[in-house]
C-alpha cells in the first residue's frame, strides 16, 4: 500500500497535465539528513520512473511518524 501511493499520485497529476516533481527524505536525527530524486519536474512519468517507486527501500528514519 505504502508504494501505491506515489503511483495513484503520479496517475492523478498526470491527468491535467501539471507540473509536479517526487523527492523521498529519510533523515537520522537533525543533522544527519538527505534528499533523493524519484521524478524530476521536467521528467516524463514512464516506466523508469515506476521502477524508482517501486525500488524505494526504507533508510534511516525520521521523526514524522
Amino acid at each position: 500500500m505504502k508504494k501505491e501511493a506515489p503511483v495513484l499520485l503520479c496517475e492523478l497529476l498526470e491527468s491535467p497535465g501539471d507540473r509536479y516533481a517526487i523527492y523521498g527524505f529519510p533523515g537520522v536525527t537533525r543533522k544527519r539528513r538527505g534528499l533523493y530524486r524519484i521524478k524530476h519536474f521536467d521528467e516524463v512519468y514512464d516506466v523508469s520512473v515506476k521502477k524508482r517507486i517501486a525500488g524505494i527501500l526504507p533508510q534511516d528514519y525520521t521523526r514524522l511518524g
